[in-house]
């Protein structure tokens, strides 16, 4: 069904995830990006690396990840070998958002690409006629310099310049096949890791002044990933712990997740039976929110959530189906029946939001 052809689509890790994996960004700063994503016409990391919230070799890094691909660094990129961009055409270099931009210790010629798959590899490699390794770096940047080295206006990328640097390939974890020596990068070191939401709590007020700024961003988001990270940015300041699931068949699985046990791996590896009982199972089976205390089977559940005292469950719908529920720990501001309250409303919202993107 549609749940399924959704799940297969984000079987690569999506950069938001990564960025949250490894504290780069918290759940506030990714909503809010992905929010003003759209109207900037601006790619995430672009976004973020325009905004001083990540920055350039940070978001190279976490592109390579995303792609299994060597990341570009800013210095690779400023101190680049300018004879090689004349062996890729100017009008498929500027296509394809490519540009060579040195060679490996074996010769193999390195291009940098935007997109770096497989059958963008084996295209360039045909067009070029020698082995190539694709590279990545953060896209407004290179379709910045593509657009000027292919017309022969080649100016400095608009970034702190590093000294000077041997030519080296900076690669995440070395699972990929290269033939050359690597040296591997240092761990990232976040300017800005997510703190504990426990650390500043919400008032009643600023809660319900975010649930309306969230809901008042739904018409002009048109697709289900950037709608649950939306949604996701504002539970994350809400509740402690929080978890969106997609109802497949007999079962419910991990989407999004907030909360000291729900990184987005174990987010993704959550899978919950149906066939216990469980306050996901009550809010799909009966379609309301459904806040009763656990049984000892559905004790897990409760665990994940920060050992939480009360899961909360609220069904989403998609088609007249329960296609989504989400299940929350404690609230971080106001009483239980002020949430209850609060969840009502998001899932209204959420059900048009749904009817209008299918």
């Amino acid at each position: 069904g549609h749940i399924s052809d959704g799940l297969r689509s984000v079987v690569r890790m999506r950069i938001g995830e990564i960025l949250l994996e490894r504290g780069l960004l918290d759940w506030d700063a990714l909503a809010t990006a992905l929010t003003d994503q759209r109207p900037n016409r601006m790619r995430l990391c672009s976004l973020l690396v325009v905004r001083r919230l990540l920055d350039f070799d940070q978001a190279s890094q976490a592109l390579g990840e995303q792609w299994h691909a060597p990341a570009a660094l800013r210095r690779h990129l400023v101190h680049r070998d300018r004879s090689v961009a004349a062996l890729l055409p100017s009008a498929i270099g500027k296509r394809a958002v490519a540009i060579p931009i040195g060679r490996m210790g074996d010769g193999t010629l390195l291009v940098c690409a935007r997109d770096p798959s497989s059958q963008l590899h084996d295209d360039l490699a045909r067009v070029i006629g020698q082995p190539i390794m694709l590279a990545v770096a953060p896209a407004l940047y290179l379709e910045r310099l593509v657009d000027h080295v292919y017309t022969e206006v080649d100016v400095p990328i608009d970034v702190d310049e590093p000294p000077p640097v041997d030519f080296e390939i900076e690669v995440e974890e070395p699972e990929l096949d290269i033939p050359v020596e690597i040296e591997a990068p240092e761990a990232p070191k976040p300017k800005n890791r997510a703190l504990p939401v426990r650390i500043k709590r919400l008032t009643t007020e600023t809660a319900r002044d975010s649930l309306d700024e969230t809901i008042a961003s739904f018409p002009d988001i048109d697709d289900l990933e950037w709608l649950l990270d939306v949604v996701m940015g504002y539970v994350a300041k809400r509740w402690s712990a929080a978890l969106i699931v997609a109802i497949e068949d007999k079962r419910a699985i991990g989407l999004r997740g907030h909360g000291q046990r729900l990184k987005p791996s174990a987010t993704r590896s959550f899978i919950l039976p149906l066939s216990e009982p469980s306050v996901v199972q009550l809010a799909r089976d009966e379609r309301r929110i459904a806040d009763e205390t656990p049984t000892d089977a559905a004790k897990r559940l409760a665990v994940t959530l920060d050992n939480a005292a009360q899961p909360t469950a609220a069904p989403f719908m998609t088609r007249d189906t329960v296609s989504h529920v989400l299940v929350v720990g404690d609230p971080l501001a106001a009483d239980h029946d002020a949430t209850i309250r609060d969840l009502e409303v998001l899932i209204e919202a959420m059900n048009e939001a749904l009817a209008r993107i299918g």
